[in-house]
């Protein structure tokens, strides 16, 4: 299967790489052994002059390094550029250290019996340990543009409603969406059917009794992968004191510039709810107890907390 590098903002395939064959692979491999005999018996002198060389390109050709980071992972290319530059600074840091991090060092509490201490660095560069920085973002629900609707039947007609007032956070883990979480509050009383009398009957103990149980909430618990950009999130619904557990079918819209170019994410969920195991069950036979819910999300990244001087 050959593989393909997607923009996730817009969905456009980049580039679709051929699947190698026996080879071409037995070929690459043999090259990366030949490469590593040789470096394992390189200096640290030589390593690191190697790795400060490995800094001044990145450094030299930022925008052709943050490009691709733009383009795969949907940053802001400000963000793409500053990822850039702290993979050199990590680089060139290994780099001047190097020979000072690998000598011996010796415990000085113990002098019958010294214990060795060597610190062995990853990867073919000293500066590889860049790489295994996870990108993890908060992005906070913008309730202007967050919209959370259901239908039920009224005999056999579907009725509209949404909750006009909600709130949340969603903690992405860009490199591995699974690893994600999110928790949401909805306030009872925003409930909105465009209907008065239906809308304060439905905020009443009839219904959600809004005055005793002000609020709703979610906190996802696991997101499994169900193919493509798409997840099923489970998590614990509580709702008039009843929490259950449920599973979201959640789409992950793409990441990046909303209004005035601020990072934003786009998420769209839904799922079929039974009223009853919510302790509603009012005019049974007028009112369906299957609720269908939707949910379209945007949410604003979270500028980091200013550094304390």
């Amino acid at each position: 299967m050959a593989y393909q590098s997607v923009n996730p903002y817009n969905g456009r395939v980049l580039k679709t790489f051929k699947e190698l064959t026996n080879q071409q692979l037995e070929k690459a491999i043999k090259t990366a052994a030949t490469c590593f005999e040789t470096w394992r018996d390189a200096t640290c002198a030589s390593r690191a002059a190697v790795a400060a060389k490995a800094a001044a390109i990145m450094r030299a050709h930022v925008d052709e390094f943050g490009r691709p980071v733009t383009l795969e992972m949907g940053k802001l290319i400000a963000e793409a550029r500053g990822e850039v530059a702290l993979s050199a600074d990590i680089i060139d840091y290994y780099a001047r250290n190097a020979k000072r991090f690998l000598a011996p060092q010796y415990t000085k509490k113990t002098p019958m019996k010294r214990f060795l201490l060597a610190f062995v660095f990853a990867g073919l560069v000293l500066g590889s340990l860049s790489s295994a920085k996870a990108t993890v973002e908060t992005y906070d629900i913008d309730p202007v543009h967050t919209w959370v609707g259901f239908t039920v039947s009224h005999f056999f007609t579907q009725v509209p409603g949404y909750f006009s007032k909600v709130k949340g956070t969603i903690v992405v883990n860009r490199d591995q969406l699974t690893n994600s979480t999110a928790e949401a509050v909805i306030e009872v009383a925003s409930i909105t059917s465009n209907t008065k009398m239906r809308d304060d009957d439905l905020r009443s103990t009839n219904f959600f009794a809004a005055a005793t149980f002000p609020t709703m909430t979610f906190k996802s618990q696991a997101w499994k992968s169900t193919g493509g950009d798409t997840y099923a999130v489970t998590g614990v619904l509580t709702m008039k004191n009843v929490a259950k557990e449920v599973v979201l079918k959640v789409t992950s819209l793409g990441f990046g510039p909303g209004m005035k170019g601020a990072a934003i994410s786009g998420w769209e969920a839904s799922i079929t709810l039974d009223r009853r195991d919510f302790d509603i069950a009012a005019d049974q036979g007028m009112i369906g107890n299957s609720v269908d819910v939707v949910i379209h999300v945007e949410a604003d990244l979270r500028k980091p907390a200013p550094a304390k001087p």
